[in-house]
């Protein structure tokens, strides 16, 4: 087996998890310590090249690593290097790092909101001359748009995630609806007709808490409205929550409180208290990962079955405007400081092939290669890929910018002050306009 350095605790993780452990640094989960500039020891040396990953990832990749390293009759032993397992931590650590121009980690996964952020500064390895416009090709084109910067592309998109709409098949079957609903007008009204008719205590659970995912699903509101948040052409940002549509997007979220159709509650939701009231029975409809899926039938987790639920595309202000749900996913980046490019690049290229995000498929998560989701064994170990074909296919992701972990902040502040009622959605989208048009001014 490789070798394993352990900087942090492991814990059961993907990228929603990773959304919703944002904020738990103060609860005792902090930045692993790396060790310094130069290699030494633990560091990338002349006989090991080091891949940082968050914990429930570094123990999938134990099995492929050592094949790896076993394979392998020259260059250098592999070596897995556990990170936190929180979002804002790990991202302080890695930019931290980078900045720094510490070389003791050569490949690390991240977020695929990061490389607008770290390849400005140079951070990162320009992959373009390694990563072909044909081998492009077969990644899933949002994946390749996401990773590149300026005309160059600096990541390989390893997995993926998207939003779903879950809904209670049999609930809205015996209340005489033969389909999930199309428009949010659809959505409310199909959940107080089962709330009330068969004593169903929730109609629509979604993440509204002040944290990330929260901030997700406010994007995805106003784009499901036709609405965005910017604009950007060449260096120019141009924030765009002063529009008709934007209003319309957050007062829709607003109003799934104010019409009893989701619980006051829901403006501290995240994952885990999703995840727990859906699969308790005594909810119509869930936002959520397409992980959850995969908890159905689970007889620990849930009593209700595969069969009893169905997924659908997130629901849109009105017929004509297309459906958009907001994920995204993990990608590999080699550091720039990196003395192992070669090296680091062919165990990117091995981690990203068709042979090893076909295991990962049938473990649950998203491969980043569209033919995938069409292969046999795949979807048969993951129907859910096949239900949810649409929905993966119209996968969008927050504003992509080099200053959008500043944004997120404040649009996940005012986004929660919106639900919870304590700002009027005009008033929110005010603020924000304001606040995030200074962020990106400064920043040019």
């Amino acid at each position: 087996m490789p070798e394993i350095q352990s900087s942090a605790p492991a814990s059961r993780l993907g990228r929603r998890r990773f959304l919703g452990l944002a904020g738990l640094t103060a609860a005792g989960i902090g930045a692993p310590a790396l060790a310094g500039c130069g290699g030494q020891g633990t560091g990338s040396g002349k006989d090991r090249i080091v891949i940082g990953l968050v914990p429930d990832l570094a123990k999938l990749f134990k099995k492929p690593i050592a094949q790896y390293n076993a394979r392998r009759t020259t260059g250098k032993k592999v070596v897995l290097r556990t990170m936190s397992s929180d979002s804002g931590a790990y991202f302080d650590t890695m930019r931290t790092q980078l900045q720094a121009g510490a070389d003791d980690i050569d490949v690390f996964m991240a977020d695929i909101m990061w490389g607008a952020q770290f390849a400005p500064s140079g951070w990162i390895a320009d992959l373009s001359d390694r990563f072909t416009p044909a081998a492009r090709k077969k990644f899933l084109t949002e994946g390749i748009k996401l990773n590149e910067f300026d005309g160059k592309i600096y990541a390989v998109p390893w997995t993926w995630d998207s939003g779903l709409l879950y809904y209670r098949k049999d609930l809205l079957e015996s209340g005489g609806f033969d389909a999930p609903p199309e428009t949010w007008d659809e959505l409310q009204h199909m959940a107080e007709k089962v709330m009330k008719d068969q004593k169903v205590k929730n109609g629509l659970i979604f993440q509204g808490a002040d944290y990330e995912g929260g901030n997700q699903n406010g994007v995805e509101y106003i784009r499901s409205s036709g609405g965005d948040v910017l604009s950007q052409s060449g260096d120019s940002v141009k924030i765009t929550l002063d529009s008709a549509e934007a209003l319309r997007g957050l007062s829709i979220e607003r109003s799934m409180v104010t019409s009893g159709v989701a619980p006051e509650a829901v403006a501290t939701f995240k994952e885990p208290e999703c995840e727990k009231l859906f699969l308790a029975g005594d909810t119509v409809f869930c936002r959520n990962w397409i992980y959850m899926y995969g908890l159905l039938g689970d007889t620990t987790k849930t009593k209700l079955e595969r069969a009893q639920v169905g997924v659908a595309e997130i629901p849109v202000a009105r017929r004509g405007i297309d459906h958009v749900c907001l994920g995204g996913g993990w990608s590999l980046m080699v550091n720039a400081n990196s003395a192992s490019q070669d090296e680091a690049w062919k165990l990117v290229e091995h981690l990203t092939g068709d042979e090893r995000q076909k295991i990962f498929a049938k473990d649950g998560f998203l491969p980043t290669r569209p033919g995938l989701y069409t292969d046999p064994e795949v979807t048969k170990a993951q129907p859910v890929f096949e239900l949810a074909k649409d929905a993966i296919e119209h996968t969008t992701t927050p504003p992509i910018t080099s200053v959008y972990s500043d944004m997120s902040l404040e649009m996940a502040k005012h986004f929660n002050s919106s639900l919870r009622g304590a700002e009027k959605p005009e008033d929110a989208l005010e603020q924000l306009q304001v606040k995030l048009q200074k962020i990106a001014d400064e920043s040019q």
